[in-house]
């Protein structure tokens, strides 16, 4: 399966970046999900509420710690980055997640976007922005069997995947669940699928809400028995076995099978 699109943000909810390449740790994808947003009531806000920030790029330089961000290729802020209060953010009703607001003029900015109270929080340890899995795979045969169900285009990055893959079979990514993908330098072991919510039915661009995507999914796969519950599958997680650098236009391949 070639490697079609590597897709990472610094900020969670914010616009993705597809960089030829990245390097990819037990933790995941360097610089990914680095930070994330807090509402007054420290719980995250996730682009399944607002879709605010989809059009925000944030480039981050980790040493010395430094932010960027754009609007397109408007210039926002930028500047260092430096641990502020401690606090720990509830993500999902599921779990705390550690971090430390970032002092500055961060917050004021992403607060004006939303049009309600924000801080700008960085994880205190590496990782623990990401949701379920430091790494997730999608199979471009799947989208295109949702555009079948749907009956228009739809833009894979709604799903905001770390690795697309140039796939024959839709879905074939559920079937490596226990396996062992192997790239140039990367080893990955797949894990269960990814139940979507309501994030993905937003523009990646314009950050509205324009196409029924969980419905359609749900109406030609059903409700599925996942991890957590009942749910709507689409793509799967992966956790790193061996670290490395993995590339647009690599091949990976199942080197073994449970």
């Amino acid at each position: 399966m070639r490697i079609a699109r590597l897709s990472y943000t610094p900020i969670k909810g914010a616009a993705l970046s597809h960089p030829g390449e990245l390097w990819i740790g037990p933790q995941g994808a360097e610089g990914d999900r680095e930070f994330f947003l807090a509402t007054a009531e420290d719980k995250l806000l996730t682009i399944e509420r607002t879709g605010a920030f989809v059009g925000v790029r944030a480039e981050f330089a980790a040493d010395p710690a430094r932010l960027a961000l754009f609007q397109g290729e408007r210039p926002l802020h930028s500047g260092p980055v430096e641990a502020g209060e401690r606090v720990d953010v509830n993500f999902y009703g599921q779990r705390d997640v550690a971090g430390h607001v970032v002092p500055g003029p961060w917050s004021d900015l992403f607060s004006e976007l939303a049009g309600q109270p924000l801080r700008l929080v960085r994880a205190e340890r590496r990782g623990t922005g990401v949701d379920v899995a430091p790494v997730t795979l999608l199979g471009r045969a799947s989208v295109d069997r949702l555009e079948l169900e749907l009956g228009e285009p739809v833009d894979s990055r709604r799903f905001r995947m770390l690795i697309e893959l140039e796939t024959a079979e839709p879905h074939v990514e559920d079937s490596w669940a226990g396996s062992t993908l192997a790239g140039d330098e990367i080893r990955l072991r797949v894990g269960g699928p990814v139940p979507r919510c309501a994030a993905v039915t937003r523009h990646p661009d314009a950050g509205d809400r324009d196409l029924p995507v969980v419905r359609a999914i749900r109406g030609y796969r059903g409700l599925q028995e996942l991890a957590d519950g009942r749910g709507v599958p689409f793509g799967v997680y992966a956790d790193v076995v061996s670290p490395g650098t993995v590339r647009v236009g690599e091949s990976l391949t199942i080197a073994d099978r449970p």
